[in-house]
């Protein structure tokens, strides 16, 4: 299964790839791992009993553990604005490194390449990005089109659900906004287990946006206000080519972003 949170006993994290395949280190202290993932129950292995296969159990949920009450949709976007504020404030001292790679295809063949080390403050997003080092490629095909730079890729590693003010027309249109009933209609769906409840806010775009937008979920712990999942496709965003006087349109930009949710720990 793509993109499960995979953990040990002694405190290391990783998530599974496209394919659902991981890697994660392991030491002497380690004896097993947990295999969780939004909407199935958390499978805890010892290293012993390790397979090429995992599987997951879904969680049921039968109608009787489905409430339905009103909910006050302004307030929960107004509430997860002001969480946000909260967590980039505690979290302002807190400066990491990352990696970043991405390719750019055309007709299945790979014609450039950025890989960067990058830091920057973690939070609901990447902040204050700084490079460290990097390397960009591309083909010498002078005639091919440069779909990469550095506006591209800096829009793409600040992705974020959350907008803490209202949204200026040079910014890509994004789900949790003081003026979100502007752009989308959205629908909240929860899903209650024994132990738990997760919400998740879809968003759709109204058919008169035609500026860049995402639609998708946002997937929440209510009782914290803490983001747990965000997954969508980036509609309509004219990405900066290489060239000048190039228009390109790239309609089908699709993302996940999974967070840790460190309230529940």
């Amino acid at each position: 299964m793509p993109y499960c949170t995979i953990s040990t006993d002694d405190g290391r994290k990783t998530i599974s790839n496209k394919d659902g395949n991981f890697s994660i280190k392991c030491n002497q202290k380690t004896t097993y791992i947990t295999i969780s993932y939004i909407g199935y129950k958390p499978q805890s292995i010892t290293l012993d009993k390790i397979g090429s296969t995992i599987l997951l159990e879904q969680n049921q949920i039968s109608l009787d553990e489905i409430i339905v009450r009103p909910l006050d949709k302004d307030k929960l976007m107004k509430d997860l604005i002001t969480k946000s504020a909260m967590i980039k404030l505690e979290n302002a001292h807190i400066r990491t490194n990352f990696f970043y790679r991405q390719m750019t295809y055309t007709n299945k063949q790979c014609n450039e390449i950025l890989e960067t080390y990058i830091a920057a403050n973690p939070y609901i997003h990447l902040d204050h990005i700084s490079l460290i080092t990097g390397r960009y490629a591309k083909l010498k095909d002078q005639d091919s089109i440069q779909y990469l730079t550095f506006n591209n890729f800096f829009q793409a590693t600040t992705m974020t659900p959350i907008s803490e003010g209202h949204i200026s027309r040079k910014k890509i249109i994004t789900p949790i906004s003081i003026n979100y009933t502007r752009f989308y209609n959205t629908k909240i769906i929860s899903y209650k287990t024994e132990d738990s409840e997760i919400y998740e806010i879809i968003f759709t775009p109204k058919k008169k946006v035609k500026r860049a937008i995402v639609e998708g979920s946002v997937w929440i712990n209510p009782q914290y206000l803490t983001i747990l999942k965000y997954k969508g496709t980036i509609k309509s965003s004219l990405i900066t080519p290489g060239q000048k006087h190039e228009k390109i349109l790239f309609s089908n930009l699709s993302f996940e972003i999974l967070y840790n949710d460190s309230e529940t720990e």
